[in-house]
């Protein structure tokens, strides 16, 4: 039996999908040892977390399922917000353009960018950091068997929407966590736009191509946005259908490490994070 009789929720955070507006709301109205937010993965992460009896809400990055058997007993109310291939790689490359400015660093093309971003970077999130597929796993696994445990994983879910769906997720957990039901946006896109000089990429910038290859070169991503994306809290009876049946996943893993030396060649070696010189970025 659990110590609290208060549902846990898990709000996971892919990147580029409104968790950012989430988890600083949470992280304003909730007390402090009622929200927790691992800040780095695994064990490290793990050991700075207050008692769970007293945990109601987790989110972040850097969330694991295994978290879960350290709450036995609990109600836990899984929710993730998602978003379509195209919208995410424009924003994701502002994002990631518009960090390395404001740090010191140079931007780059959008070509080299997606050349060395990793193919379905929200499903291999997912894969990776929740249900905590191995990398090597990763690379030998059928798109096939990706896409079952993918729907396996989200049919268990309390809530998956699209990510302009953010107002009707935190709505739905205000009274469970005693929080406001709407939350001010949290963007850092827009709060660097005044610090860096960087005009944001949009749609109309892509070529044709561009708007035609990213969905097919991201087939998971995209079947998990047109088929999840309305699931709301009814994600028991989705019926996800038998998804990609290919992918260039594999052969695109093997060319990646000489764009990902190219990118960081471009953007300067070392950033600033937080008043301090890094090497490297993720």
């Amino acid at each position: 039996m659990s110590d609290s009789p208060h549902p846990l929720h898990i709000l996971l955070h892919v990147p580029k999908c409104a968790g950012r507006t989430i988890e600083v709301h949470l992280a304003r109205h909730m007390v402090k040892e009622a929200f927790f937010m691992p800040r780095r993965p695994g064990r490290g992460g793990l050991s700075e977390m207050p008692p769970a009896a007293g945990i109601h809400a987790l989110s972040g990055h850097h969330l694991t399922r295994s978290i879960e058997t350290r709450f036995p007993g609990r109600e836990i109310r899984r929710s993730v917000l998602l978003r379509d291939p195209l919208s995410f790689q424009i924003s994701y490359y502002n994002f990631r353009m518009m960090r390395y400015l404001a740090s010191g660093g140079r931007p780059y093309s959008f070509p080299l960018y997606y050349s060395a971003l990793q193919r379905d970077p929200m499903a291999h999130f997912l894969l990776s950091r929740w249900l905590e597929v191995s990398s090597a796993r990763l690379v030998v696994m059928p798109v096939a068997e990706k896409w079952r445990l993918l729907g396996e994983a989200l049919a268990g879910f309390w809530f998956v929407a699209d990510y302009r769906r953010c107002d009707d997720l935190i709505a739905a957990v205000a009274d469970d966590l005693g929080v406001r039901a709407q939350a001010k946006r949290v963007n850092h896109e827009a709060a660097w736009a005044h610090s860096v000089d960087w005009r944001p990429l949009t749609l109309d910038d892509l070529t044709d191509e561009q708007r035609r290859r990213i969905p097919l070169d991201n087939p998971l991503d995209a079947a998990l946005h047109a088929t999840w994306a309305g699931a709301g809290h009814d994600c028991a009876s989705v019926r996800p259908g038998p998804g990609p049946t290919k992918s260039d996943f594999r052969v695109h893993e093997l060319a990646r490490p000489l764009f990902e030396a190219r990118r960081r060649l471009a953007r300067g070696w070392s950033i600033r994070r937080r008043g301090k010189v890094v090497i490297g970025d993720v």
